[in-house]
């Protein structure tokens, strides 16, 4: 391990499933900042992953930590020499295009470098309630972090949490209720972050962020627990002040194949952006005042037969409709439902910089109970590596990608159900 220049390095880790561990083919395979980034030498690196099958940053925990095996550092990447649970060849995580876009969010705003520790605590096939405190995957983490913090002091440096991320859902995606998934999802929000303060003190674990899971291409539009899980990640954001929904994932290209729920490994480093980007926002008020909220809608009013929709917009930018990352969705991806079932949607626009006003085709009646989703239902169900259910809304980001020069991160509106 090279010598450090610094006092503190910044431990992120990500904890889930198995689209939080990686789940396809690594691209990282080299050290991409052997200087300041690293990963446990266990073996596992950072993924975790414990079925002997080669040293990579991604993780899976398929068995239990062993701290005595670990006893330094070395340069993160993802991948190895190791197969694959899932495609039989390495898999790239969302950690290292995480920590390097945030370091390179950094450089650009002239902020001195930092060291960081890369390393996922998910496992495969887990659904929420597997994940809760005390579990298998949670005492690992626990595990780990002990073990980095012990190897930092021994360097004369301190280690620091501020945050941890989460990827999950897909398990729980035939949930009939989304109020349990919810309260699920914010009970190992609040314990994880209790235990972060617990082990390093007040400044760390400030903040849980999530992102919104979307139905992909064989579950598409009749999944409708899909769709209650998404909801609930949602809600657990709005109602949790610790929890933030960074994105919903349908506008990310997903794997062909039996799987059907994992995206591909651009957009695995595309995640890992969109979550750096938002901590980035939270960390740093000064550059971004009243940091990150994501692309969701702030309220619905009714005026006879058109429904305004006014929306945050996470950096300023106008709202603006795209399919260039998911195809034209029909009523871009908006759908409305009454009592009556005789009314429908018949004209979606955007009419001011954060407001879409939908056009009905009859005033409902007061007494229907009124609903309006985005990205929701609809959809075909057998759309080759694309989700089955996606909208076409989007705020503008001036935040270009870095794995994907030339691409700017716009913000997606989160999949929503609202009464009107």
């Amino acid at each position: 391990m090279a010598s450090a220049e610094t006092d503190e390095i910044y431990f992120w880790t990500w904890y889930g499933e198995s689209l939080a561990a990686g789940a396809a083919p690594a691209l990282h395979t080299v050290p991409p900042l052997p200087d300041r980034y690293f990963m446990f030498n266990d073996g596992y690196g950072v993924k975790g992953l414990h079925n002997g099958r080669g040293q990579r940053v991604d993780g899976s925990l398929s068995d239990g930590f062993h701290p005595d095996a670990v006893t330094d550092l070395v340069p993160a990447f993802e991948g190895a020499d190791g197969r694959s649970e899932f495609l039989g060849i390495a898999e790239e995580s969302p950690i290292t295009a995480a920590v390097l876009f945030y370091e390179h969010l950094r450089a650009n705003h002239h902020l001195p470098p930092r060291m960081y520790i890369g390393r996922g605590h998910a496992e495969s096939g887990q659904a929420i309630k597997t994940l809760l405190p005390g579990s298998r995957s949670w005492l690992n983490g626990l595990a780990e972090r002990t073990r980095a913090a012990e190897i930092a002091a021994a360097r004369g440096m301190a280690l620091r949490v501020p945050a941890a991320h989460f990827t999950q859902g897909a398990n729980d995606r035939n949930a009939s209720k989304p109020r349990r998934y919810g309260v699920k999802l914010e009970e190992v929000a609040a314990a994880y972050l209790e235990e972060l303060k617990a082990q390093f003190g007040p400044e760390a674990g400030r903040r849980f962020y999530i992102d919104q899971f979307s139905a992909s291409q064989n579950n598409g539009a009749h999944d409708v627990g899909a769709g209650n899980v998404a909801l609930a990640q949602r809600e657990a954001g709005r109602r949790n002040p610790l929890i933030t929904c960074v994105l919903p994932k349908y506008f990310l290209p997903y794997q062909p194949g039996p799987s059907q729920v994992h995206v591909t490994s651009a957009s695995t480093q595309l995640l890992g952006e969109y979550h750096a980007l938002a901590r980035f926002m939270d960390e740093h008020p000064g550059i971004h005042p009243g940091g990150f909220q994501p692309c969701d809608v702030v309220n619905i009013s009714r005026h006879g037969r058109e429904l305004l929709v006014r929306c945050h917009l996470p950096q300023g930018g106008g709202l603006f409709f795209s399919d260039n990352f998911t195809g034209r969705a029909a009523n871009m991806g908006f759908s409305y439902t009454d009592d009556s079932g005789a009314v429908s949607i018949v004209d979606v626009s955007i009419t001011g910089p954060a407001e879409i006003r939908i056009v009905l085709s009859d005033d409902p009646e007061e007494h229907d109970a009124r609903f309006l989703s985005y990205a929701l239902n609809g959809g075909p169900g057998d759309r080759e590596g694309r989700a089955g259910t996606w909208g076409n809304v989007f705020s503008a980001s001036p935040t270009e990608s870095l794995h994907q020069p030339g691409r700017s991160l716009h913000h997606a509106l989160l999949t929503f159900l609202e009464p009107v």
